[in-house]
């Protein structure tokens, strides 16, 4: 097993979570597409650590673009020259361009008196390691409206993909790689930046390859959909049959 002081940053240690997810294989010869128990559980493992996390996952940098578009940005990221805040934060390099508009349409400086904004975001990140490596990586497009009332809502798309190769001891590859395209409908944020209600929707394509060993390649497409319920929580359902609670603070998943 690789060491977890190996890693550097909460980012090393969710992709190293990732990557050993990739370790329930089970004997798949002969099998159909549909995915047994113990990949829907990797799917949901790598979905909480790509959507969840207070500092770095999709719903993070949702927090930041509601705060931006509030006037209370995160004042670790820098204005660039394209009018972008950008920076490093735990590993992952972030891009938030917002431009916020008051009620008629005209744009505004973002604040006060902002009524909606349209905010750019992305994220990218690598890690290398001795047995380890792993890449994520985010583009984000959301509209934020009713700025001055209680709860902001988000709408919009976004696309992200996570990849992890684990070296085993005996030499053997594995490679594990999911990416997404989401929707996002009415996701309510209340004045503190963090999801109240709504829900997003997830095309999820899934691919496991072991270096030998054939019969453990998995490719399958979930359709994901995900609630939030406040509390600092979410249910995260697979192909509207297995779900999954996840703790949006630290992406962690269990099976309801």
């Amino acid at each position: 097993m690789l060491a977890l002081h190996h890693l550097s940053g909460r980012w090393g240690a969710l992709a190293l979570g990732v990557g050993l997810a990739t370790s329930a294989c089970s004997d798949d010869a002969g099998r159909d597409d549909t995915p047994t128990s113990a990949e829907y559980d990797e799917v949901a493992t790598t979905m909480g650590a790509l959507v969840a996390g207070q500092d770095q996952g999709e719903v993070g940098a949702m927090h930041d673009a509601v705060g931006f578009a509030l006037g209370q940005g995160d004042p670790s990221l820098d204005l660039d020259l394209n009018g972008s805040f950008v920076g490093q934060r735990l590993g992952l390099s972030f891009s938030f361009n917002v431009a916020c508009e008051d009620p008629s349409g005209a744009h505004i400086t973002c604040g006060d008196g902002a009524d909606s904004a349209r905010v750019l975001a992305s994220w990218d990140a690598q890690w290398d390691g001795d047995r380890l490596d792993a890449e994520s990586s985010l583009d984000a497009d959301w509209t934020l409206t009713a700025l001055g009332g209680p709860v902001v809502f988000l709408d919009g798309t976004s696309s992200a993909s996570a990849v992890v190769d684990l070296t085993e001891a005996d030499g053997d590859v594995r490679h594990w790689s999911v990416s997404y395209d989401a929707s996002y409908d009415a996701v309510g944020f209340d004045r503190d930046h963090h999801p109240v209600s709504g829900r997003a929707s997830f095309s999820i394509d899934a691919n496991r390859q072991v270096d030998h060993d054939p019969d453990k390649t998995f490719i399958s497409n979930v359709e994901g959909v995900v609630t939030f319920t406040g509390s600092g929580h979410a249910v995260l359902q697979l192909d509207g049959s297995v779900s999954y609670d996840v703790n949006l603070d630290t992406g962690a998943v269990a099976r309801r």
